[in-house]
């Protein structure tokens, strides 16, 4: 892609249309960063897009021209004055103008919300409690396998004890046979 049309040209690329105008694509609006945080402990800081806000109720941005602050749109006639119609994102709270301001809260919601700790500290205690009766057991259980593996070792040691034992016996009357024979048939 070496062709000289197509290369960059003050940080802006151009392409010819067929109507002879050109068009170009323009950097990014603007760029900010923020603070990333994982739910591992670890943050890293993040660019952002910035979006510009948008003032009026209008669906259309509408950019300001030199001429005075007029839109571009064409002049209005005197008697028309243009009436601001609350937008949604206006009415949702979140329009970046401070901190929002919550309603108070009933005596039937505090009620409501007073049971529902009660109950989540109850359910912790009782996940608590659980968890502690589940580590005894397994801490009862660990201490019965040891105990089951080293009777389990005793019991074959003394079972090549036991064996070893007869092998010698067997092994006694063996020589004792051999000598009697040996005996028997020197005579």
């Amino acid at each position: 892609m070496s062709d000289a049309k197509g290369q960059d040209r003050g940080g802006r690329i151009e392409l010819n249309r067929a109507g002879g105008g050109k068009l170009e694509l323009k950097p990014t609006v603007e760029q900010g960063t923020v603070r990333q945080s994982f739910s591992h402990g670890r943050s890293k800081a993040v660019a952002v897009e910035v979006k510009k806000r948008r003032i009026g109720g209008g669906t259309a941005t509408r950019k300001p021209s030199a001429g005075g602050g007029r839109s571009e749109g064409g002049d209005k006639p005197s008697g028309e004055r243009e009436v601001r119609r609350p937008s949604r994102q206006d009415q949702g709270g979140k329009s970046g103008r401070g901190p929002v301001v919550l309603k108070p809260l009933t005596d039937e919601e505090k009620k409501v919300r007073l049971k529902a700790l009660s109950e989540a500290r109850k359910n912790e205690e009782e996940a608590r409690k659980r968890a502690e009766e589940n580590a005894r057991r397994a801490a009862a259980e660990l201490a019965r396998r040891k105990e089951e593996e080293a009777a389990a070792a005793k019991r074959k040691e003394e079972e090549n004890a036991r064996r070893e034992e007869e092998e010698e016996a067997r092994r006694k009357a063996e020589e004792q046979a051999a000598k009697l024979l040996a005996e028997e048939e020197a005579r």
